[in-house]
């Protein structure tokens, strides 16, 4: 016995006659030609004319930066379907009106999702060639470009706008580190490249960067982290990845502290670290190391040795 299916026009017709039916091809209807709609508009209308705008894409930043923003000249185009701004001499103030961090040239994709939430979001921003000075204080406190990074404010800033966008690039970059806390001479990493992906709270990130000659090799840094809110460390997590195929680890104590008292020694080195409440919980190491001494400090006898026995320091050499 053979069963006939119902054809294709009666389908449609049982389908035609239910109202949410009905309701959601209207709606779907709609929305695409609102969307075509839009497209056009933005590509005729509004992107030739861009420059007449910069005074309000500068205010919209400045409001989400929580620093004042300035913008020499804008250029528009498409990345697919999506606009793409080209923003030259970009210029982010402090809160006295001074410039701060400067870039030649930024491009910045910016997402449908931006008239949903009302703001500038961005699919894919993308900064050529920036030089930064990050300095830490004697007081412990982080500056970059002169705009101090306070972790412990609950009020929004740069950072927080950063963890919100689809993507971030930075490509060769130079970087200059100061620490006065550690009273270190500066350290100054060329050549580096970062890339963000934010989902949510789910944060990957990769840089590679070149170090002074003789110091290291290019070192590879790479991190899954998840967590939503910079001024909540108990909300962050994750693991790091960080290799090293050749490094001069003596000449690192000045910016690093290791665990033991290294006063010589090289190699490469792989590590694995895990990340729990913005700390580090646990780490897995991969060395290979050549010409290294190491020496152990003095450490406490542990609980219920004998009395006036203690534990001395050791030294050994490879």
């Amino acid at each position: 016995m053979s069963v006939k299916l119902p054809g294709l026009p009666l389908l449609f017709a049982r389908f035609w006659q239910q109202r949410w039916a009905r309701w959601l091809v209207w709606t779907v209807a709609a929305g695409y030609f609102a969307f075509a709609l839009l497209v056009l508009v933005l590509r005729y209308g509004v992107l030739p004319q861009i420059e007449n705008y910069r005074s309000d894409l500068e205010t919209a930043l400045a409001a989400n930066l929580h620093l004042p923003v300035k913008i020499a000249r804008i250029e528009a185009d498409w990345q697919g379907l999506r606009p793409r701004l080209t923003l030259s001499g970009l210029e982010i103030l402090d809160k006295q009106n001074r410039p701060a961090l400067s870039f030649d040239q930024v491009q910045a994709v910016l997402g449908w999702t931006s008239l949903l939430v009302l703001e500038p979001k961005l699919h894919r921003l993308e900064i050529q060639a920036p030089q930064l000075a990050i300095r830490r204080d004697s007081a412990g406190h982080l500056f970059v470009a002169g705009l101090e990074i306070d972790t412990s404010s609950n009020e929004p800033g740069a950072a927080d706008w950063v963890l919100r966008q689809h993507q971030l690039v930075i490509r060769d970059a130079a970087i200059t580190w100061t620490d006065e806390l550690r009273k270190a001479p500066p350290l100054a990493l060329t050549q580096l490249n970062f890339n963000l992906v934010n989902s949510g709270s789910r944060h990957r990130f990769g840089f590679t960067a070149l170090p002074p000659k003789g110091m290291a090799d290019r070192f590879d840094v790479r991190g899954d982290i998840k967590g939503s809110d910079l001024a909540d460390a108990a909300d962050w997590r994750g693991q790091v990845y960080v290799e090293l195929d050749y490094a001069d680890l003596a000449i690192w104590r000045t910016w690093v502290d290791y665990p033991v008292e290294l006063p010589r020694g090289s190699g490469g080195v792989r590590l694995w670290l895990d990340v729990d409440k913005a700390r580090p919980v646990a780490a897995t190491a991969d060395l290979s190391l050549q010409g290294v001494s190491v020496r152990l400090a003095r450490i406490d006898p542990p609980p219920g040795a004998p009395p006036g026995q203690s534990v001395g320091r050791w030294f050994c050499r490879r």
